[in-house]
């Protein structure tokens, strides 16, 4: 159920991909070992909401901030 969801995280990309559709932001880091991605951090620390994506090496590739209504609540559904 993604009605209520603004940040959809999701895999089997062959690549790091952050946008926006609508209200809601899609976010996938890619493989590990794709160029430009495999690992992204969600940082809501601050006023935004900021993605960071890393490569298999640690390097930072890509920093999105991303534009949403502040009370949103973050929650990780889903098996690991």
């Amino acid at each position: 159920d993604i009605l209520a969801a603004n940040i959809l995280f999701f895999g089997k990309s062959d690549g790091p991909l952050v946008r926006k559709v609508g209200s809601r932001w899609f976010v996938t880091p890619g493989p590990i070992g794709c160029a430009g991605g495999g690992v992204a951090v969600l940082d809501d620390e601050g006023e935004d909401v900021a993605i960071k994506i890393f490569d298999g090496t640690g390097k930072r590739t890509q920093d999105e901030t991303l534009s949403m209504h502040r009370a949103t609540k973050v929650r990780v559904q889903g098996d690991a």
